[in-house]
């Protein structure tokens, strides 16, 4: 599901679906955020305020150090040592200072006089306390002299008091607030037989929390649906943000039925949830890396009561395929429709690897259809809706290249064209249906050279201007040199493409390269056909593989 982008929210249905009638989805609507609250989830926000607006709890009475980044620097004879006189790492590791126990600590040794512990609090945050806990609160092994700094940045830090003779076991510094990043707590003096022992230290302020968590209640739409999208109202200061995530499920309590949370959005796209299912819960992280919160004000979800179908069971075969071997896999689609459907006039299924489409049966028969490919996706439109208890069969040909590949897939009804539909996969062993694994090793090094366009024609009107090169590099583990060349029909070098060190690596998508029709020199090159070179250094010598690319005007 990760791979599953924002460009298919807006992009990829309106150009095969014509909607003649569309309708209006429904919406849940929440602007007062402590009646949908689970308070036995929820951490680090508030949303008892009067406005019942969403936002984060300050930090009075957190412990703003607590599990954040702290190191220590020895001088003098002060690093812990074991007996074998390495480092100790458990006696010497400055992070259980910051771990919240007090049982764990940190301890300077006798001689390490000026030693100091860096706490970095990951955010900018308001300070005005500071609490230094000796470890089993034994006097003796108490700091006896030590000074705080303090500032934004590690370098710079400014003295913010300094203590001379000190005798608390606990010591609890108060100073007016100060914006700070990183705390530097010096131990100017170490006792001359004792060690310094510090269990904990904590840092206090009076501004914001850096995260919390919001956690809403299940929520019941009282029956079946297809779950759309999400929009929200929020201030967003500087260094603050909210994401959310989403799950969906047939009952009303969270169990092993329930999909996974959705990745995190910050923007407004199609929620990647189960469906069609009547419950959903939702989650907001609040996050702020200066002095201010979020504030969440409204979320809108909205959702549509009209399936595409009742129910889309998809699996892809076989299961297990070669690795980098074109190959071809079957997608089916098992629909079950009733009288709440509203048919199916798209598919769209994402793909780990460009694909083509060889073939579409409906119950085992060839339908006309019309496809649309990208590197990432293809879409299969229908002529007519398919609005029965049917099974889709979508046979696509692409060489695969991870150990597990997923196709998950969407149906899209062209009376709700903005909200498609997710469809159910099932656990076939530890993997989904739609997964699909790799063996084996290729035979050759260079896989699946493609070159589209070709023909291209780099005229610069903005259309097929470049052309992009895409292949596998297999069975290579060490760093082997790379070519990729243009020559002209008798034999001359024109264009480098790339000229470097390469393992195993799959040049598609995004990672492939591109030839803009000029030569080394600049200068576009004449109309006509050219001579494409991959080359690899392997061990029994190079491997090349050629094609031509034509260039037109």
């Amino acid at each position: 599901m990760h791979r599953l982008k924002l460009l298919f929210i807006f992009l990829l249905f309106f150009d095969i679906i014509n909607a003649q009638v569309q309708v209006s989805p429904d919406t849940i609507v929440i602007s007062n955020f402590i009646d949908f609250a689970d308070t036995t989830l929820s951490t680090g926000v508030d949303f008892s305020n009067s406005s019942g607006q969403l936002i984060l709890k300050t930090g009075e009475q957190e412990n703003l150090a607590k599990n954040k980044r702290a190191t220590i620097t020895y001088y003098g004879t002060g690093e812990p040592k074991t007996s074998t006189g390495e480092r100790d790492t458990v006696t010497g590791n400055p992070m259980k200072v910051i771990d919240g126990n007090t049982k764990t600590f940190c301890q300077i040794k006798p001689g390490g006089d000026g030693s100091y512990i860096l706490i970095d609090l990951l955010a900018f945050r308001k300070v005005n306390k500071i609490v230094i806990v000796t470890f089993g609160l034994n006097q003796s092994l108490r700091p006896r002299a030590y000074t705080i700094y303090a500032g934004t940045d590690s370098i710079q830090l400014t003295r913010i008091l300094q203590k001379t003779d000190n005798l608390d076991v606990k010591t609890i510094d108060i100073f007016d607030p100060i914006i700070v990043r990183f705390i530097k707590i010096v131990f100017d003096v170490i006792d001359r037989f004792n060690s310094t022992v510090i269990s904990e230290i904590e840092v206090y302020g009076v501004g914001y929390l850096s995260y919390g968590e919001y956690y809403s209640k299940v929520i019941d739409v009282g029956q079946v649906v297809n779950w759309g999208w999400a929009e929200w109202d929020a201030e967003l200061p500087a260094g603050t943000n909210i994401t959310f995530q989403f799950r969906t499920g047939s009952s009303p309590v969270v169990n092993n039925t329930w999909s996974q949370w959705s990745p995190e959005i910050s923007q407004t796209e199609v929620l990647k949830v189960d469906e069609p299912r009547r419950y959903i819960q939702f989650k907001a992280n609040l996050s702020t890396s200066s002095t201010e919160t979020p504030i969440l004000k409204r979320l809108s979800i909205f959702y549509d009561k009209k399936l595409v179908a009742r129910n889309i069971a998809f699996e892809v075969n076989p299961s297990v395929v070669p690795i980098l071997k074109r190959t071809e896999i079957s997608c089916d689609f098992n629909v079950e429709v009733d009288e709440n459907s509203l048919g199916i006039d798209t598919l769209v299924i994402f793909t780990p690897s460009p694909a083509n489409v060889e073939s579409v049966l409906l119950d085992g028969t060839p339908i006309a259809y019309s496809v649309i490919s990208s590197p990432e996706y293809v879409k299969v439109g229908f002529n007519r809706s398919i609005n029965s208890n049917s099974r889709i069969t979508v046979k696509l040909s692409l060489t695969l290249y991870l150990d597990v590949n997923e196709f998950p897939a969407v149906a899209i009804s062209k009376v709700t064209p903005s909200n498609p539909q997710f469809v159910n996969a099932y656990k076939r062993g530890n993997l989904s249906s739609w997964a699909v694994l790799t063996t084996g090793v290729s035979e050759r090094l260079i896989v699946d050279l493609v070159i589209n366009p070709n023909p291209f024609s780099p005229n610069g009107d903005g259309l097929n201007d470049k052309t992009q090169i895409s292949f596998f590099i297999s069975n290579l583990n060490a760093e082997r040199n790379l070519k990729i060349q243009v020559f002209d029909l008798t034999g001359r070098l024109v264009k480098t493409v790339f000229d470097g060190p390469s393992k195993a690596f799959a040049y598609i998508s995004s990672n492939s390269f591109s030839w803009d029709g000029r030569d080394d020199n600049g200068k576009l090159v004449r109309p006509g056909v050219y001579l494409l070179r991959v080359s690899i250094d392997a061990d029994t010598g190079t491997e090349s593989v050629f094609k031509t690319i034509t260039v037109v005007y």
